[in-house]
């Protein structure tokens, strides 16, 4: 990788409408973008030469080629979708992969739908890099929302739960905590997880052995049904005191294929199980969700660094990421961000705000 004194440094915070973009190019000079967190540009039509190539009105600093491999959909017939050939930047022409079946009329409002994600379609948009061509060695900086507004959403990933025998009503019933006391009628928000099974096994509170892990119920009744979710969790009674039982299942599962994998001695090595399941439900619910976004991204950063704002304020490697971790990363990193700026400007009371969306 070259100098980091000569490459970008790009600074991102994707939300659930519009992802942010501020960069430094190996000039010093600051960039700044906004595009849509579906990862589309908007443009609309000028002129159409013939049934396969169109004039577009958008971004002329775009290079040549750079819409290639996107899709194309009309905002009014939105079940029309056109795959992109080519991109004349001089003339602002698009080249379809076939003749449009549609008609296309000057001021038509277009869609261009990218094949990336929306961190990596700011990137190539502040350093006009096309897609046949890598991105120039650079260090991004990502903070995001996506797990927070899938787990609102509840679109987190199908999950089996896996937990000691006698303890399947444990995340339903909770510590019991009520935000109003005297409340008659009590709405709860229930698990994410879509299955809780229980497995015959105990440790006691010393870390000993009381009912040793049944592996046969594990081949028997777990393995058949593996493939039928998308991740598993597995939380186990007194695992802080000892991971054997944990590991032993996550040993299993790995065996069997499955990739998301989240257990609660890893993820929170706390005695209290209720604390320890919730945080292993959230993370094994949002496992499939950010870890395919951040290998999507990553993939497009050759020769460069990622790093993922975390809960804390501070940032983490791609590797050691773990999406319970990201939840509450957009206030954190607001203020965290607010206090940079409070230092330099010697102010030492500050107010900061907050406001997305969706969360």
């Amino acid at each position: 990788m070259e100098n980091d004194t000569l490459s970008w440094k790009i600074y991102i915070d994707t939300g659930g409408t519009f992802t942010d973009c501020l960069a430094t190019d190996p000039a010093g000079l600051l960039h700044r973008r906004k595009v849509l967190s579906n990862s589309a540009l908007r443009a609309s039509i000028i002129k159409s030469h013939s049934k396969s190539k169109l004039v577009i009105q958008t971004d002329n600093t775009l290079p040549d080629d750079f819409f290639t491999g996107f899709s194309l959909r009309f905002l009014s017939q939105p079940e029309f979708t056109a795959t992109i050939k080519a991109y004349d930047a001089k003339t602002q022409t698009l080249t379809l992969h076939s003749d449009l079946s549609v008609k296309a009329a000057p001021g038509d409002l277009i869609e261009l739908q990218s094949p990336y994600e929306a961190p990596i379609l700011a990137a190539r948009l502040i350093t006009s890099t096309p897609g046949n061509k890598p991105l120039p060695p650079l260090e991004m900086r990502l903070s995001t929302t996506k797990a927070t507004n899938a787990l609102l959403e509840r679109k987190g990933a199908k999950t089996l739960f896996l937990i000691t025998e006698g303890f399947t009503d444990l995340l339903l019933i909770g510590n019991q905590q009520r935000s109003n006391l005297f409340e008659l009628n009590i709405r709860k928000a229930g698990p994410f997880y879509d299955t809780m099974m229980p497995v015959p096994e105990r440790i006691d509170s010393s870390g000993k052995v009381i009912t040793p892990l049944n592996t046969r119920f594990l081949t028997e009744k777990v393995g058949p049904i593996l493939k039928n979710y998308e991740s598993v969790a597995v939380c186990l009674m007194h695992s802080a005191q000892n991971p054997d039982h944990e590991q032993r299942i996550k040993d299993f599962l790995k065996d069997h294929g499955v990739i998301n994998i989240s257990i609660s001695s890893e993820l929170s090595n706390l005695m209290k199980i209720v604390p320890r399941a919730v945080t292993t439900d959230v993370n094994a619910t949002l496992s499939p969700v950010m870890v395919s976004y951040l290998e999507n991204v990553k993939k497009e950063l050759s020769n460069s660094k990622l790093h993922v704002m975390s809960s804390t304020g501070s940032l983490t490697g791609f590797k050691q990421y773990r999406p319970k971790d990201s939840l509450l990363s957009g206030p954190a990193g607001g203020v965290a961000g607010a206090v940079s700026v409070g230092m330099r400007s010697n102010l030492t009371k500050l107010i900061t705000f907050d406001m997305g969306g969706t969360s």
